[in-house]
C-alpha cells in the first residue's frame, strides 16, 4: 500500500429531466378529447417515474405520445424511462424525436447529449450540448456535463471554461469541486484548496470536497489535516471505501498503528472485491502494523 487513492472528481451524470404539461399544445378542433387523455397519461407515467417505476412509466408515456403524436414532452418522457433503463438506442431515439419536434427546447438537446455519453460517443455528446447552449447560453446543466465530457477527454482548458460558465451562473458544490480539480492536475494546490472549500461552503456535507481536500493535505504532508477531511468524509459517507485506505496512510505515518489497522479492516469490509490489488494490499500492511506493535 504505497500510494494516496486519487482524488474524485463528480463523473455522476446529471440525469434529464421529464417534462411537465406546460409546454404550448397544438390544439386542432376535434382532437380535444385524445388531448386530454395523452395528458391523463402523461401524468399518470411521471407519478410512476418518480416512484421508479420505469417500466410502467414508459407504457403511460408511450400511450400519451400515441395519443397525441404532436406533443413532444412524451416522446422526451420516454426517453428517460428508456435511459433509466439503459436501454440507450431507444432513449436516443425518444430524444432525436422530441429534439426534431421542437428543436428551440434546449432540454431535449441536453438529454439527447446525456444519452450519447452513456453510449460512450463524447463528439456526438459535446454537439448536443453546444446545440442545447445555443438555445440558452445559460443552460447550466449543459455547461456542467460539457465540463465533464471535456476532462474525460483531458482537454482541461476546455472543461475548465465551461465549468467557470457555469460557475458564474449558479453556485453549485459539484462544479466547483470540478474545478478544484483541475487545479489540483495543474499543481495549483493553493486554488485547489480555495476551490474545495468553495464547495463546502455551498454544502458542508459534499463528500467528494471533503476527501479531495483530504489527498490535497496528505499530498502536503498535512498529516492532521488529512486526517480530518478523511474523517469528515468517512462520517458523511460511511462506506467510502478509499477514504478508509487514504485514512489508514495518515493514521500509520502518524504512529496510530490501532487506528490504522481499524481503518484498513474498514477498507477491506467495503471495498469491492474486484479490487484485488489494493485488497491485498491492505492485508499485508495489517500484518506489518500489527508485527510491529509487537515490538
Amino acid at each position: 500500500m504505497k500510494k494516496i487513492i486519487s482524488c474524485a472528481i463528480v463523473f455522476s451524470f446529471i440525469f434529464c429531466s421529464c417534462a411537465n404539461s406546460d409546454m404550448p399544445k397544438n390544439e386542432q378542433p376535434g382532437n380535444v378529447s385524445m388531448k386530454e387523455k395523452a395528458m391523463r397519461f402523461n401524468e399518470e407515467g411521471l407519478i410512476l417515474f418518480h416512484k421508479g417505476k420505469f417500466d410502467a412509466a414508459l407504457k403511460k408515456f408511450n400511450e400519451a405520445a400515441k395519443s397525441d403524436p404532436d406533443e413532444a414532452e412524451y416522446r422526451n418522457n420516454a426517453g428517460n424511462c428508456n435511459l433509466k433503463l439503459n436501454r440507450f438506442p431507444d432513449a436516443k431515439k425518444d430524444f432525436e424525436t422530441a429534439a426534431a419536434m421542437h428543436p428551440e427546447h434546449p432540454l431535449y438537446h441536453f438529454n439527447l447529449g446525456l444519452t450519447h455519453m452513456f453510449m460512450s460517443e463524447p463528439g456526438k455528446a459535446i454537439e448536443c450540448f453546444e446545440e442545447a447552449l445555443s438555445q440558452d447560453e445559460k443552460f447550466f446543466p449543459a455547461l456542467s456535463q460539457l465540463g465533464l465530457v471535456y476532462y474525460h477527454q483531458k482537454k482541461y482548458h476546455d472543461a475548465e471554461s465551461a465549468w467557470k460558465r457555469a460557475s458564474a451562473i449558479k453556485k453549485d458544490a459539484e462544479v466547483e469541486n470540478n474545478l478544484g480539480m483541475i487545479s489540483l492536475d495543474r499543481g495549483d494546490l493553493g486554488a485547489a484548496e480555495s476551490q474545495f472549500n468553495k464547495a463546502l461552503n455551498i454544502e458542508r456535507r459534499f463528500v467528494l470536497a471533503h476527501y479531495n481536500l483530504g489527498v490535497l493535505y496528505q499530498k502536503q504532508n498535512k498529516l492532521r489535516d488529512a486526517e480530518e477531511s478523511y474523517s469528515a468524509a468517512i462520517k458523511l459517507d460511511p462506506a467510502h471505501f478509499t477514504a478508509y485506505y487514504n485514512l489508514a496512510l495518515v493514521q500509520s505515518a502518524q504512529g496510530k498503528k490501532k487506528d490504522a489497522i481499524a481503518s484498513l479492516e474498514k477498507f477491506i469490509k467495503c471495498c469491492p472485491p474486484s479490487l484485488e490489488q489494493p485488497l491485498n494490499d491492505a492485508r499485508s500492511k495489517i500484518k506489518e502494523l500489527k508485527r510491529s506493535t509487537l515490538h
